[in-house]
C-alpha cells in the first residue's frame, strides 16, 4: 500500500481531527486520487471536514467538482458557505458556468449567494451571468447584486471597468431589462457605480423618459452623480434635472434638488430659480436662492435684487441674507430703494446697502438721499428704513433737507406732516434748539391749552419746551419771535413754567398781564403771578 493511499484511507478514519489533517495533505499536495473520497467527506463529515474537503477540492483544481461545491453556499453555517465560495472563486471564470446553471429555478438565497460569488469572481462571463440572472433574483437580491458589483469595481482593473460598462449599457437598452423596473433600477445602480462619463447620455435618457418608473429615474438621477466624476458644469444635465425640481413629483424633485446642488446651473434657468423661488415650498425656495447666490453672474446677482424688492416675502428675506455683502448690485439696489412702497422690503434693502453705503458713488448716494426724503414726505410705509440709509450716507444733508421740508409742510399748512418730519429730525445729531422749538409750536398749535396737572402732563409740546430749557436754551427770546401765537398759549406756557420754577414762566406771564389789559385771561394771568410769588 502505497503513501498516498494511507493519507486517503485517513479521509474515513474514526478520529475528526486525523480526518481534517488528512483532507489538508491532500489539498497541499493535489492529490488528484483524492477526489471521491474528498467529496465523500464533504457529503458525510461535518461542518469542520467539509471546510476542509472544500480547500482540498479548490486546490485540486477538479472542475467536475464544481456541481458537488456549488450547493454548499447556501450551508446553514457561515464557515461552510464561506470556504464553498472561496474554493469557487479559486476555480475563476471555470466557476461561472456551474454557478449559472445552479442559478436556474434556486430558491432566492441561493441565488443572492451564487450572484455574490459571479459578483466577486469578476471577469467577462462572470459579469455576464450577473447581469444575466438580474431578472430572476428578488428585489433584495437585485439590490445586493448591484451593491457587490460596486465593491468589485473598486479594485478592477480601467480595462475590465470599460468592459463592464459596455455589458451594462447593452443590457439596459433590451426591451425586456426595460420592461422591468427592479432590473433596470438594478442596472442603473451599477451603471452609477461604474463612474464613466459615457455613462451619462443613457442615464440622462431614462431621466427624462416618463414612460420609465419613478423608481428608475430616481435611480438614474443618483447614478448621474458617480457618473459626472465631480463635474460641475453640464447644462444638459442640469436642465433635465430642473424640469423634475418643477414638476409635481415631490420625491424625483428632491432627489433632482440634491444632484443639482453639486451642479452649477446655467443662466438660462436664472428666471426660473426666482419663480421658483417665489412659488415653492421652503425647500425648494431656499435651493433657488443658493443657486443664485452661487452664480458668480451677476444678472444672477439682480434676479436676487428682484426677488427682495417684489417676491414671496419668505424669499425676499433669504435673498437679502444671501446678497450680504455684494456690491456688484448697487445701483439697481439704490433705484429699489427709491421704489420700495412696503417697510418690510425697505428693512431688507437697507440691510443689503448699509455695510456697503462707502462703495456707492454721487448718482447713487443722491438718489436714496432724495428717494428718504420723498418717501418721508408722503408717508411711504418703510421711509424710516430709508432715512436710516440715507443718514448712513450723510446725516447732515438727511437733516438738512428734513429741515427744509418740515419749513415747506409748514408753509403750507400741513401740521401733522410737518410734526411727523419734525419728530425724526428731532431723533438726529444734527437736531437744533430751532428744530425743537418749531416741533413744540406745532404740537402747542393742536393742544387742548387744558391748565389741569393730567392733562399738561400729557401734552407733548410741554414736554419739548421743557426740554429746550433743561439744556439751556432761550426759550422766551423763542418765544418772542414767533407771531402767531395767541394770548392763550402763553398764559398756558407761562402757568406751567411758572410751576416748574423757571424764570420763561413768569415772563410770559407778565407779558399776558401788559397784553391783556382788562380781558379776562391778563385778570388770571395777574392772580397766577399773585399766588406763585406770594409762596
Amino acid at each position: 500500500m502505497s503513501e498516498l493511499t494511507k493519507i486517503i484511507g485517513l479521509l474515513s478514519a474514526p478520529d475528526r481531527d486525523l480526518r481534517i489533517a488528512a483532507a489538508t495533505v491532500l489539498g497541499a499536495i493535489k492529490a488528484k486520487a483524492a477526489r471521491p473520497a474528498l467529496l465523500a467527506l464533504l457529503d458525510q463529515g461535518g461542518a469542520g471536514e467539509q471546510i476542509a474537503a472544500l480547500s482540498a477540492l479548490a486546490q485540486l483544481q477538479a472542475k467536475s467538482t464544481l456541481k458537488d461545491i456549488v450547493p454548499h453556499v447556501v450551508h446553514e453555517r457561515a464557515d461552510v458557505r464561506d470556504a464553498a465560495a472561496g474554493a469557487l472563486l479559486a476555480f475563476g471564470q471555470a466557476a461561472v458556468g456551474p454557478i449559472e446553471q445552479a442559478r436556474h429555478g434556486a430558491p432566492p438565497d441561493k441565488k443572492r449567494a451564487l450572484d455574490h460569488v459571479l459578483a466577486k469572481l469578476g471577469g467577462d462571463d462572470a459579469f455576464g451571468a450577473l447581469l444575466s440572472g438580474l431578472a430572476e433574483a428578488s428585489p433584495e437580491g437585485k439590490r445586493e447584486a448591484a451593491l457587490e458589483v460596486r465593491r468589485r469595481i473598486k479594485d478592477a482593473q480601467k480595462q475590465e471597468r470599460k468592459t463592464y460598462l459596455s455589458q451594462v449599457l447593452k443590457f439596459i437598452k433590451k426591451k425586456d431589462v426595460r420592461a422591468d423596473a427592479e432590473t433596470l433600477a438594478a442596472a442603473v445602480k451599477m451603471l452609477g457605480y461604474l463612474e464613466d462619463q459615457k455613462a451619462v447620455a443613457p442615464l440622462l435618457e431614462i431621466v427624462k423618459g416618463e414612460q420609465f418608473d419613478s423608481s428608475v429615474r430616481m435611480e438614474s438621477i443618483i447614478a448621474l452623480r458617480f457618473a459626472l466624476q465631480g463635474q460641475r458644469e453640464a447644462d444638459d444635465v442640469a436642465r433635465a434635472l430642473f424640469v423634475l425640481l418643477e414638476g409635481e413629483d415631490a420625491t424625483l424633485g428632491q432627489v433632482a434638488m440634491d444632484t443639482l446642488a453639486n451642479l452649477l446651473l446655467p443662466k438660462t434657468l436664472h428666471a426660473r430659480l426666482v419663480d421658483l423661488a417665489n412659488t415653492a415650498g421652503y425647500a425648494r425656495g431656499r435651493f433657488a436662492i443658493a443657486k443664485l447666490q452661487e452664480s458668480d453672474d451677476k444678472a444672477a446677482k439682480t434676479a436676487l435684487l428682484k426677488i427682495v424688492a417684489d417676491g414671496h416675502p419668505k424669499a425676499a428675506e433669504a435673498a437679502a441674507a444671501a446678497l450680504a455683502g455684494e456690491d456688484s448690485i448697487l445701483v439697481p439696489l439704490c433705484t429699489a430703494l427709491s421704489q420700495v412702497e412696503h417697510a418690510e422690503r425697505a428693512v431688507w434693502l437697507t440691510q443689503i446697502l448699509l455695510p456697503q453705503v462707502d462703495k456707492l458713488k454721487a448718482p447713487q448716494k443722491k438718489k436714496v438721499l432724495d428717494a428718504a426724503l420723498a418717501a418721508a414726505e408722503a408717508g411711504t410705509p418703510g421711509y424710516e428704513s430709508l432715512l436710516k440709509a440715507a443718514r448712513a450716507i450723510d446725516e447732515e444733508k438727511v437733516a438738512a433737507g428734513l429741515r427744509a421740508l418740515a419749513d415747506k409742510l409748514r408753509k403750507r399748512k400741513k401740521s401733522d406732516k410737518a410734526a411727523a418730519i419734525l419728530s425724526l429730525l428731532e431723533r438726529s445729531e444734527h437736531s437744533t434748539v430751532e428744530d425743537k422749538f418749531k416741533l413744540g409750536l406745532l404740537e402747542l398749535k393742536k393742544s387742548r391749552l387744558d391748565i389741569t396737572p393730567t392733562s399738561r402732563a400729557r401734552d407733548a409740546s410741554l414736554k419739548i419746551f421743557g426740554e429746550i430749557l433743561d439744556e439751556g436754551g432761550d426759550l422766551y427770546a423763542l418765544l418772542k419771535k414767533e407771531r402767531s401765537l395767541e394770548l392763550e398759549h402763553k398764559f398756558y406756557l407761562g402757568f406751567h413754567f411758572i410751576e416748574m420754577g423757571f424764570a420763561v414762566g413768569e415772563e410770559l406771564l407778565e407779558e399776558v398781564v401788559k397784553k391783556g389789559g382788562r380781558k379776562k385771561i391778563a385778570r388770571a394771568a395777574k392772580n397766577k403771578l399773585r399766588l406763585e410769588l406770594e409762596d
